[in-house]
């Protein structure tokens, strides 16, 4: 597998102004950090990000919200202030922006620069497809495999299986729960795609955005990605938490307050705001 993005890139802003972009070579998928430099202290700056369609894409908070105006009209821009030593800092949250070129369009005192920069596939080894519903690529981990869909960044499918061992680790730790064996992840990139899958392995699901599979031709955790990164590991962790509740209870059927109750108690107050 190649290894991940690192390093970071300078580039001159008008004037004085320097950008520092962090990684140099960011990857679809994950976020990417801004420092701009050379400002007077408390200085305003506007930012705006430009898709590789050409297109203003909406801020995203850092805590994984969309900006919306008046009327739940999107919000491209954001105006910030530097800090006292003429620093302003910024993130975008590249959980769904797309792989290509990408701007950061910058206005200080009136005047807008715009910088480019690519952002890229993580490129892993050679891989296998499978037929489940639609067309996934396996990403053999270490503990598991993840089987993800065409529009799911390959960055996602290795950093949730980072997640899961992490998950694992801290139920047999809290709760004295492991199961069986670590489950195999399936990641669709929609709802639509989901359906498909369940389809495809004789489950019916209703709104659900994930669900976990213990017997079968493909037991597994099942789950849609088109979230930030808190919706879509909070998934994750919710469903293997279900899953070594059913273990536990010797497959037995168990009320719903039940395993809903311990599977929000298990889910750390960070990935809480998504959960099924």
């Amino acid at each position: 597998m190649a290894g991940l993005a690192s390093g970071t890139s300078v580039f001159q802003v008008s004037g004085e102004f320097s950008l520092k972009i962090e990684p140099g070579e960011p990857l679809a998928g994950h976020d990417v950090s801004f420092t701009l430099s050379g400002l007077a202290p408390w200085e305003e700056v506007r930012v705006e990000f430009i898709n590789p369609l050409g297109q203003p894409a909406q801020w995203v908070t850092e805590e994984d919200v969309l900006v919306v105006g008046a009327g739940g009209v999107p919000v491209s821009e954001h105006f910030l202030f530097a800090d006292g030593q003429g620093k302003a800092k910024w993130t975008r949250l590249g959980a769904l922006d797309q792989e290509g070129l990408w701007s950061a369009d910058i206005t200080i005192n009136g005047e807008t620069s715009s910088i480019t920069y690519s952002v890229s596939q993580l490129q892993l080894d050679l891989q296998d497809t499978q037929t489940v519903g639609v067309e996934m690529r396996v990403y053999a981990g270490s503990a598991s495999d993840t089987f993800y869909f065409s529009l799911v960044p390959a960055a996602l499918a290795v950093d949730l299986q980072a997640h899961l061992a992490w998950v694992v680790g801290q139920h047999s730790q809290d709760l004295g729960l492991q199961s069986r064996q670590i489950p195999d992840i399936y990641l669709a990139g929609n709802d639509g795609l989901l359906r498909q899958v369940a389809q495809a392995t004789g489950t019916t699901i209703g709104f659900e955005d994930g669900y976990y599979g213990s017997s079968g031709t493909r037991p597994g955790i099942y789950m849609r990605t088109d979230f930030y990164q808190t919706g879509v590991r909070s998934i994750l962790t919710h469903e293997y938490t279900h899953l070594v509740l059913q273990e536990a209870a010797q497959d037995e059927q168990l009320p719903a307050w039940v395993t809903e109750g311990i599977a929000r108690a298990a889910t750390p107050a960070e990935f809480a705001d998504r959960q099924t």
